[in-house]
């Protein structure tokens, strides 16, 4: 059995927890009444309000996403240069916008940081021979630019991914 079937059909119902999930996970050959009526009310309650689950998943992934991402970065740079090279901030700032924005715009955003923070070093640089820069405002900006731009870079990102799968006719 699998633990998230969807039924086709009139009169079926979608089940998040299939009746022979326990037999299966457990081994159990009978269970219990009042385990049978748990598994019930949750797959009542998956099909009520899935949506409000499936929000609740979308933002933990999200989280767990843009937390991860800068979390393994910063681990890899603090490393390469022997010093920390993204604090733990920005690991927190990007694990409360995945969650907000979803993992696959966290995703995008954090792409997008580096574009802004190369104009803002190289002036910085320029004019004050700074070479350190703080990357938040950078993560932030590029959440900025996903969260109002969203549609369109996201056209354009299934055109680009997908015209390179799609069969030749």
């Amino acid at each position: 059995g699998h633990f998230l079937t969807r039924n086709e059909g009139v009169g079926k119902r979608e089940e998040i927890i299939p009746a022979d999930f326990f037999a299966d996970q457990f081994g159990w050959n009978h269970v219990s009444p009042w385990l049978e009526n748990l598994r019930l009310a949750i797959n009542d309650h998956w099909r009520l309000y899935w949506t409000t689950w499936l929000g609740l998943l979308t933002g933990v992934v999200g989280l767990i996403v843009g937390g991860g991402l800068v979390w393994v970065i910063r681990a890899i740079t603090s490393w390469v240069f022997q010093t920390e090279a993204i604090g733990f901030g920005d690991v927190t700032l990007m694990a409360m916008a995945g969650a907000f924005l979803g993992w696959q715009t966290i995703i995008v955003a954090f792409f997008l940081a580096p574009l802004s923070a190369v104009v803002v070093g190289i002036g910085s640089w320029l004019f004050t021979g700074n070479r350190a820069i703080p990357f938040g405002p950078h993560l932030s900006i590029g959440c900025l630019i996903c969260l109002y731009c969203w549609r369109p870079i996201w056209e354009w990102s299934n055109r680009a991914i997908y015209s390179c799968t799609k069969p030749r006719t």
